[in-house]
């Protein structure tokens, strides 16, 4: 189901939780909010929502034509999607970081479990064909490799750079299990677009945003025509990059290189570890457990959505006449659906349903 147009305040509370979900995933480095809307169900919808914001929008916007504007975006959804999103961050950024720095394994273990158990029921819905199996592992290598690839230290400091390095981290962050934050990391590039931000640095952060908005309004397009054109294919693959990802979010990780920057600690690589039995460990798989009970709850209230969604209504078109030909070697002349003669060029009624978009003669 779409949820572009909320028509209930359920709806509206849903797109507003999915919201502070991606928000509260932004927050966690190796957690991208593409996840989550993947995950939640919304993801088609973001894409399209994003699409909406072109030319055409900006000169209706130059006309002052607001009515136009807000006809065109999915003003409700977007608006929903960013207060949910704003609200996480204000809200739960103090404790997701703490959590972060103290307790990382349980973090990890719990977005684990979120993740694995998402890549799951999502897999269940592919149709699996050779091909879309193939998707599923080139995705799963692409995004293994993403979150591995050593950090690159010798990116010159220029305008066309900083561009580059914006649109590659956004279009990561859209693609569900790549952070865009680590995108950074790799790239070199995350200390210089922190401190531009903290010191508010207008012309350093100029070529990263603009990276990242001609980045978000290609990448958005072209992810959107493959979802549209190869939709199962598209789907398998990303569920790929989320399997591949989960190689960052394995709670049991032994860092070999770090970075310390106003005093936090930043793994830029790490190497997995048999974990000890003890504790920790039980309460970590118990939050694995958990993250996989949340997504399991989720999908339930979503199934039970879409059972609930009323049928799209049929629209009856009755048009006046609807000539009826003879076949051509009948020698008889053109007739009624009721049988009747009817001079040629006459027209006979005919009975039309409008269904789902298709014509369907009676």
């Amino acid at each position: 189901m779409s949820y572009s147009k909320p028509a209930s305040w359920s709806e509206r509370l849903y797109i507003f939780f999915t919201g502070m979900c991606m928000g509260a995933a932004d927050i966690v480095p190796g957690v991208s909010g593409g996840t989550m809307a993947f995950i939640m169900g919304i993801y088609q919808d973001l894409l399209d929502g994003i699409k909406t914001f072109n030319l055409t929008l900006i000169q209706k916007a130059l006309r002052f034509d607001v009515k136009a504007v807000f006809a065109q975006i999915p003003w409700q959804f977007l608006l929903l999607l960013a207060t949910g999103l704003a609200t996480s961050v204000l809200t739960l950024a103090g404790a997701l970081h703490n959590a972060y720095e103290h307790h990382r394994l349980f973090l990890y273990a719990f977005f684990f479990g979120l993740v694995l158990a998402s890549a799951i029921l999502l897999a269940r819905d592919v149709p699996w064909t050779l091909r879309r199996a193939g998707g599923l592992i080139l995705g799963t290598l692409i995004g293994y490799l993403a979150v591995t690839v050593a950090p690159i230290d010798q990116l010159p400091s220029t305008f066309l750079v900083h561009t580059l390095c914006g649109a590659v981290a956004i279009t990561a962050m859209i693609l569900p299990g790549i952070s865009g934050s680590f995108i950074l990391l790799i790239l070199g590039k995350y200390d210089t677009a922190i401190a531009a931000v903290k010191d508010l640095d207008v012309l350093t952060l100029a070529p990263f945003a603009l990276g990242a908005m001609l980045g978000l309004l290609a990448f958005t397009r072209f992810l959107s025509w493959l979802l549209h054109r190869w939709h199962h294919l598209a789907v398998a693959t990303l569920i790929g990059f989320m399997l591949g990802s989960l190689r960052k979010l394995f709670p049991w990780k032994e860092a070999t290189n770090v970075m310390i920057r106003d005093g936090e600690t930043i793994v830029l690589e790490d190497k997995l570890i048999l974990p000890e039995l003890n504790a920790d460990f039980s309460l970590a798989l118990a939050l694995m457990l958990a993250g996989m009970l949340v997504i399991a709850g989720i999908e339930w209230i979503r199934k039970r959505k879409i059972h609930e969604t009323p049928p799209a209504p049929v629209d009856l078109v009755l048009p006046d006449r609807v000539k009826v030909p003879a076949p051509a070697d009948s020698g008889k002349p053109d007739r009624d659906v009721d049988g009747q003669q009817r001079d040629k060029g006459k027209w006979a009624p005919r009975l039309f349903l409008w269904v789902h978009g298709e014509v369907i003669f009676a």
